[in-house]
């Protein structure tokens, strides 16, 4: 059964395969750091998640890209990443395969081109990334079949014996992340989900 934890003993449980629940900008997240293979397959097995279905990854700044992907940024693009980052946006892009972080990402990417990537909007999440010293793979921490949380309070019974700590907390928004791919042309969205269409089309007129 996990335990209520400090956001010190949470990034500790991180580094040694842990599981950690805790809150987002979005909804609750279920996480493990992406430099720990064996936690991010417990991850996939506590979410009943089909290892052909990829994860994102939660990032503490836009500097933490070049280890993750070799993309470049348009200058629409960039003036919609200083926009809505951090925040609920969600960006699809190619993915390095020389990365420190290779096995996590073959992973999270089930082999495939393209990676996901966020940097969340909340001072809980950041902190963890940043004393972590690594990306967070996050999925949002409810079963396969139930909703997402707003709140830790409102965890499934059984996702809480399956982590090994939770950080107590609220999520700002409630809401899932809009998810939008970059690597097709044009920029098309996935899941409209925090960030509307109209929203993004403020930036990326040409949105599919």
């Amino acid at each position: 059964m996990a335990t209520i934890v400090t956001l010190e003993k949470a990034v500790k449980l991180l580094m040694t395969e842990g599981i950690i629940v805790l809150p987002t900008d979005t909804v609750c997240g279920v996480s493990a750091s992406l430099g720990c293979p064996e936690a991010i397959r417990k991850l996939y097995r506590i979410k009943e998640r089909p290892l052909d279905q990829a994860t994102a990854l939660l990032i503490g700044s836009i500097k933490d890209i070049p280890a993750l992907s070799p993309v470049t940024f348009s200058t629409e693009i960039k003036c919609l990443l200083d926009r809505c980052w951090p925040g609920g946006l969600t960006i699809i892009v190619p993915r390095r395969f020389d990365s420190l972080y290779d096995q996590g990402l073959d992973l999270v990417c089930d082999g495939a081109a393209n990676v996901g990537l966020r940097i969340p909007d909340h001072p809980v999440t950041l902190e963890v990334i940043r004393a972590l010293g690594s990306p967070l793979v996050a999925s949002s921490a409810n079963l396969r079949g139930k909703p997402a949380p707003g709140s830790t309070a409102e965890l499934e019974p059984e996702l809480k014996y399956l982590a090994d700590g939770i950080i107590e907390g609220t999520c700002s928004a409630g809401v899932s992340s809009t998810v939008i791919d970059l690597t097709a042309s044009p920029v098309k969205i996935l899941r409209e989900g925090f960030l509307t269409r109209s929203m993004l089309r403020k930036y990326l007129p040409d949105l599919a």
